[in-house]
């Protein structure tokens, strides 16, 4: 059994590999996160764990009124996840690299990652400023048709390779992993129009699109 240690990204949503997750990041604790990822070489995998939140907020309460009028404020790396955070999280999740990652001038960041492993959730550390995990990574076993089912699935959004750093679609597609997919990526993200935030904190994706912007 392999396992790892990676900073844990909880989310209301599910990170499959492969797929593009860019992350609009305002909470402290993971702007600390995206503090110690930065400080890994400009090539080095800048690895993150994402996980589906099971029972449990996603941005944490900062004031009664956010994001209800019965909340109350909660501080540190649990904080929205309860005594025992492991139990508000499904077990299998995602690693994700963050192939770009900026930092505004407020200290909050803009990152661009995608989808690389699957993994298993076996402990969680709420000890430092940021949730850690202990995982395990899960093989993956194409089944009957996956090639042809995964052309399929790509043709549907054609503009996902290429903006991850890839090319054309020939087979079953993965999320870069050389240095030079991952500096594609990079490019393509500084080009890319900033979107709009729908969260005042936390962490957000994009919901509303400017004018003349694609989401890619």
């Amino acid at each position: 059994m392999t396992t790892v240690r990676l900073p844990l990204f909880p989310l209301n949503q599910v990170l499959f590999p492969g797929l593009v997750l860019p992350l609009n990041i305002f909470e402290e604790r993971y702007r600390a996160m995206m503090r110690e990822l930065l400080k890994a070489g400009e090539d080095e995998p800048r690895r993150f764990a994402v996980v589906a939140i099971r029972d449990g907020r996603e941005v944490a309460p900062t004031a009664p009124g956010l994001p209800d009028q019965t909340a109350l404020p909660e501080r540190g790396p649990a904080a929205g996840f309860g005594a025992d955070p492991i139990q508000a999280f499904h077990r299998v999740g995602c690693v994700a690299d963050a192939a770009a990652i900026r930092e505004r001038e407020d200290g909050s960041f803009e990152v661009m990652s995608t989808g690389t492993t699957r993994v298993r959730l076996l402990s969680v550390d709420a000890s430092g400023p940021f949730l850690v995990a202990e995982l395990e990574e899960l093989p993956e076993d194409a089944g009957e048709g996956a090639g042809a089912l995964a052309e399929g699935g790509a043709a549907g959004v054609p503009h996902l390779p290429e903006a991850a750093g890839g090319g054309p679609v020939s087979g079953p597609w993965r999320a870069p992993s050389s240095p030079t997919s991952r500096r594609s990526c990079r490019t393509w993200w500084r080009r890319r129009p900033c979107w709009t935030s729908r969260r005042s904190s936390g962490c957000s994706r994009p919901r509303t699109r400017r004018p003349g912007w694609r989401r890619n």
